[in-house]
C-alpha cells in the first residue's frame, strides 16, 4: 500500500504572518496581501525562488507569491499543497494517485518503487488494468503493481512474463496463449497465417472439426478438395456452388454427369465433374450449346440417325431407344466421343462382338472404332459408366448365359 502523506496546516507551516508594516520592523517573515502570501528575508521580499522554511520547500513567483497547485519549473512538474509545501512520494490528486521523487519532481513511464514496477503515462497518472506500452501489453493490480505470471483476469487465464509483458502465440505448461493472450486448452487459435484448433491441448489433425478440415500438420485446409468436399477460402466447405470448373452440390461433394442451376442459369457437369464451356451436349433430341462461361447459348432440336453393325434406325426423342432388329440398343453418352451398344438377346442366342476397325455411321458421318471398353454398365440416374465383368466379350462369337444386359463402349474416330 501507498504512504500517504499528513498534510501540516498552515498554522504549523506559515510560523508568523504580519502586516506590510510589520514586516518593514522585521529582517525575516511571511506577509499576507490581497494576491496571497509572501516571505521576507533579509528585509526583502523573495522573488522567483525556491525557499526551504520550516522543514518544507516552497517557491515563489516572479512576483514573490508562494505557489500551489501543479507549477512547471525548470523542465520539471511539481505540486504544492493548499499550503506551499512541495510535495514528495504518493500523493492522491484530483482523483489519481501520483508518485514524486526526493526532489519534488513528477514521474512518469516505468519506476521501481518500494519493490515494486509500476507505469506512470506522460501526465503523471499511475496506471492500472490492461496498458498498451510501446508496442506490448502489461496488466498492473488496483494498486498499480505490474503483475507476472498466471493472471485470472476478466475470466480468463493469462500468463505475464517476468518483465511483465503478455505471453502471445505460444505455449505455457499445458495451454495455448493466443494472439490476445487468452490460454485455451480447446478452440481455434491463429499462428502467424495459419489457422489451428485444439482439442484438450492437442492439435486436430487429419480430421473434420464440423465443417473445416485440419490437415496432418494441423493447418486448416483452405480452398482444397478433402474427400470430396471443396473447402473455400475460409476453410468451411462449400454448398450449391463452383469451385473452379468444380460444382458442388446441397450436400458438399462434387456434382459429376448432371445439371445444376446457380444464380438462375443451366449448367451441365461432365462425368469428370467439370462444367462444360465452348462445347454441347446432346439429350434425347436436343443440343445444347454453352459458351466459355459454361452457360447455355443455344437450344436446338436435332433428328439424328444412325447404323451400328449394318443396322440403321432415326433416333426419336427418348433417352434410350430400342432398334427392333437383333434387340439394339444404341445410345449417346456424355464422355466426349464415346458411344453405348447393348444387344439384348434371349438365353441360348449368339451375340456379335464389334471390333476395333468397324465403320459406325452416326449422323450421316462414318466414325471407325479405334478403341472398345467391354462390360460397362450405364447409370441413368448419374449418367456414369463404371466397369463391370468384361469375359462377355472374350470370343468373337459368344452365347449368352442368360438374359443379361451386355455393354460396349466405343471410341471413335471421324473418317475424313
Amino acid at each position: 500500500m501507498k504512504k500517504k502523506l499528513i498534510k501540516v496546516g498552515l498554522a504549523v507551516a506559515l510560523l508568523t504572518v504580519v502586516t506590510g508594516e510589520e514586516v518593514n520592523a522585521q529582517s525575516n517573515g511571511w506577509a499576507q496581501n490581497n494576491a496571497g502570501y509572501t516571505y521576507v528575508k533579509n528585509g526583502s521580499t523573495v522573488k522567483n525562488t525556491w525557499e526551504y522554511i520550516g522543514g518544507h520547500w516552497y517557491h515563489f513567483d516572479n512576483q514573490g507569491h508562494m505557489q500551489t497547485g501543479w507549477q512547471y519549473i525548470g523542465g520539471c512538474w511539481y505540486h504544492f499543497d493548499q499550503y506551499g509545501h512541495m510535495q514528495l512520494s504518493w500523493q492522491y490528486i484530483g482523483g489519481s494517485w501520483y508518485h514524486f521523487d526526493q526532489y519534488g519532481h513528477m514521474q512518469s513511464s516505468w519506476q521501481y518503487i518500494g519493490g515494486s514496477w509500476y507505469h506512470f503515462d506522460q501526465y503523471g497518472h499511475m496506471q492500472t488494468g490492461w496498458q498498451y506500452i510501446n508496442g506490448t501489453w502489461y496488466h498492473f493490480d488496483q494498486y498499480g503493481h505490474m503483475q507476472t505470471g498466471w493472471q485470472y483476469i476478466g475470466s480468463t487465464w493469462y500468463y505475464l512474463n517476468q518483465d511483465g509483458s503478455c505471453a502471445v502465440n505460444r505455449w505455457q505448461d499445458g495451454w495455448y496463449l493466443k494472439e490476445g493472450g487468452h490460454a485455451v486448452q480447446t478452440g481455434w487459435i491463429k499462428r502467424q497465417q495459419y489457422w489451428y484448433y485444439l482439442i484438450n491441448g492437442s492439435y486436430a489433425k487429419n480430421r473434420w472439426v464440423g465443417e473445416y478440415y485440419f490437415r496432418g500438420d494441423g493447418r486448416m485446409a483452405r480452398n482444397t478438395w478433402v474427400d470430396n468436399y471443396f473447402v473455400g477460402a475460409t476453410g468451411a466447405c462449400m454448398y450449391n456452388a463452383f469451385c473452379g470448373e468444380w460444382y458442388v452440390g446441397s450436400n458438399g461433394k462434387a456434382v459429376f454427369g448432371q445439371w445444376v442451376t446457380y444464380d438462375g442459369d443451366w449448367y451441365y457437369i461432365d462425368h469428370n465433374g467439370h462444367y462444360l464451356r465452348n462445347n454441347s451436349y446432346v439429350e434425347g433430341t436436343t443440343e445444347y450449346v454453352f459458351g466459355s462461361n459454361g452457360k447455355i447459348l443455344t437450344t436446338k432440336t436435332v433428328g439424328r440417325t444412325s447404323t451400328i453393325g449394318g443396322l440403321s434406325s432415326p433416333i426419336v426423342a427418348s433417352d434410350r431407344v430400342t432398334y427392333p432388329n437383333d434387340n439394339i440398343l444404341w445410345e449417346y453418352t456424355p464422355i466426349p466421343n464415346y458411344y453405348a451398344a447393348e444387344r439384348l438377346s434371349p438365353v441360348g442366342q449368339k451375340v456379335h462382338k464389334l471390333r476395333v476397325g468397324d465403320t459406325v455411321t452416326i449422323d450421316g458421318k462414318n466414325y471407325r472404332v479405334r478403341e472398345r471398353k467391354t462390360g460397362l454398365t450405364y447409370n441413368d440416374v448419374n449418367r456414369f459408366v463404371s466397369y463391370l465383368n468384361s469375359s462377355q466379350y472374350d470370343a468373337a462369337l459368344q452365347t449368352c448365359d442368360d438374359a443379361a444386359t451386355y455393354i460396349v463402349i466405343l471410341k471413335l474416330t471421324l473418317i475424313k
